[in-house]
């Protein structure tokens, strides 16, 4: 019984941690904006699932890459603009597995980027 109780604590906590409540009384998922390169937006989630990603997303495309080799996992991006992120990527990757990491939760199956 207490092991349930604990298991339903933290999963709160976690859904508290990941969302804002707004005056309207609906509930938004939080987004971490890593960057922004014109208008392609960098953006992680907290408690992703695997494998180690992040978002591009305009008004145009929503696609998903790979934090360690920025190659496309899903979604579109045209190819401009791809090259655009993979060269961003270069210089910020660090950045990118550090957020990554902060963000984790620590029930979190994916786990940190060593």
């Amino acid at each position: 019984m207490d092991s349930d109780i604990e298991f339903l604590t933290n999963s709160l906590i976690n859904v508290i941690n990941r969302t804002k409540i707004l005056p309207d009384g609906s509930i938004m998922e939080i987004r971490y904006m890593i960057d922004q390169i014109a208008n392609l937006k960098i953006i992680i989630h907290p408690n992703e699932h695997t494998p180690p990603h992040f978002h591009v997303v305009t008004n145009d495309y929503d696609a998903t890459l790979s934090i360690t080799e920025c190659n496309l996992i899903r979604g579109s991006i045209d190819s401009k603009n791809l090259k655009k992120i993979q060269y961003w990527h270069k210089f910020n990757t660090a950045k990118l597995v550090e957020t990554w990491n902060r963000l984790r939760p620590s029930d979190c199956p994916v786990g940190r980027i060593e």
